[in-house]
């Protein structure tokens, strides 16, 4: 069942890539860069490669979804990595452009990183089914204070705050969302109810 899960990941890995990629070509073409109006959003609705690439979106999401409610998080989650390594190497092809040595090593160390990780969290993760409702709630509680703390250094220094500090608090709500999505899949998963 986990390697079932891990191939969904990967292939869903692979769609979120290529979902993205159209997409992005498709606003680059439609609209001449990021300035998107109310009617070029409705002209990217008509596009078939946009829509395209909002289904592969869908389709990846509901893998990874799928993925992580049939095997333990720290097996699914670290797959996720493999998408922005499909997504450089496609819209550097898409771009005609090279990638010089370094990225190329990067990209090998990361592909071969999260897949050691994975291997190794295959074999050595114990799966726990069992959450209770009080760890329900922490996990809830832990997610409205990273929302409110997130929140309130984005209000209080909106000008001043370093890009870190946004990538930082997008990883933190990541982690949060594959979690909540793992223990809502499993309760709807649950014949107990």
């Amino acid at each position: 069942m986990v390697w079932v899960a891990v191939l969904l990941a990967v292939l869903g890995a692979f769609c979120l890539a290529f979902g993205a990629q159209r997409q992005g070509s498709a606003v680059k073409a439609d609209t001449g860069g990021l300035a998107l109006s109310t009617h070029g959003l409705l002209r990217l609705v008509r596009n078939p490669r946009w829509v395209f690439g909002f289904l592969l979106l869908c389709a990846g999401m509901g893998m990874n979804a799928i993925a992580l409610v049939m095997a333990p998080l720290t097996v699914v989650q670290p797959i996720g990595a493999i998408a922005l390594v499909i997504t450089t190497v496609v819209n550097t092809k898409d771009q005609g452009l090279s990638m010089n040595r370094a990225t190329v090593v990067a990209i090998s160390l990361c592909v071969t990183g999260s897949a050691l990780f994975v291997l190794l969290a295959v074999t050595a993760t114990q799966e726990n089914h069992n959450v209770s409702s009080e760890d329900e709630l922490t996990i809830v509680l832990l997610l409205a204070i990273a929302v409110a703390a997130f929140g309130t250094l984005a209000v209080l220094f909106r000008h001043r705050m370093s890009a870190f500090v946004y990538i930082l608090g997008a990883g933190v709500l990541f982690g949060f969302v594959a979690v909540l999505t793992r223990i809502i899949g499993r309760h709807l998963l649950d014949p107990n109810g």
